[in-house]
């Protein structure tokens, strides 16, 4: 079965059910944070969806104006081969860019970002399991070892004073202070409203600036 939703500005992004993480509802909590910056909404230029799926949120933001480009990555082939599907239809191809990886330090080393956007894995549950590995993935953080690489590695991929944007499950300070660790600095968090199926009550957008550390 294929789900299909159309933004605000026309355009249209569309994958097989079975491939959407949640992004196709909770792009529109992305929408509305930034929308409520209102004038002071800054122009991003390169912005990374990870864990992107077949591209809901980065495209969304895309239709809203809000970056000039989206790089999305993900680690489960079909889903970005939705995410390709939807630039050639939506004629977006010199705005986007595509990488079927499992983790961020795959990414090249010469990309830079000044704004990072994601709805990823939420659960820590082992036993929650579907037949792909990667599509396990989009439920399952074991360990919260997703969430360690990313954080581990993505300030080697901002822009000073880049913005990190994340739907987690909770207000996880876990995640605070694997942020902290590389100079990324918790500048608080937003009630979702848009939830997928079976996501926890109380999901937030957590956001973080990129600080980095001086000698």
């Amino acid at each position: 079965m294929s789900i299909t939703t159309e933004f605000e500005n026309g355009t249209i992004v569309s994958c097989e059910q079975v491939h959407d993480g949640g992004g196709s509802t909770q792009y529109a909590d992305f929408i509305d944070f930034f929308k409520e910056k209102g004038d002071d909404l800054p122009k991003y230029k390169n912005c990374l969806e990870w864990c992107a799926g077949p591209g809901f949120i980065g495209y969304s933001l895309l239709d809203a104006e809000v970056c000039q480009h989206v790089t999305f990555m993900d680690i489960h082939e079909p889903a970005i081969d939705d995410a390709r599907n939807n630039a050639i239809f939506n004629n977006l191809t010199d705005r986007t860019s595509f990488h079927t990886i499992d983790a961020i330090h795959k990414l090249p080393t010469d990309l830079k970002f000044d704004l990072v956007v994601a709805n990823p894995p939420h659960s820590m549950n082992a036993l929650v399991s579907v037949p792909h590995e990667s599509l396990t993935r989009l439920i399952v953080d074991l360990d919260w070892k997703i969430h360690e690489e990313f954080f581990a590695h993505i300030t080697d991929y901002l822009l000073p004073g880049a913005e990190v944007i994340l739907s987690e499950n909770d207000k996880l300070q876990v995640f605070i202070e694997m942020a902290k660790k590389v100079g990324l600095i918790f500048e608080g968090y937003k009630p979702a409203k848009e939830l997928a199926s079976g996501a926890c009550v109380n999901a937030s957008l957590m956001t973080y600036r990129f600080t980095p550390k001086t000698i």
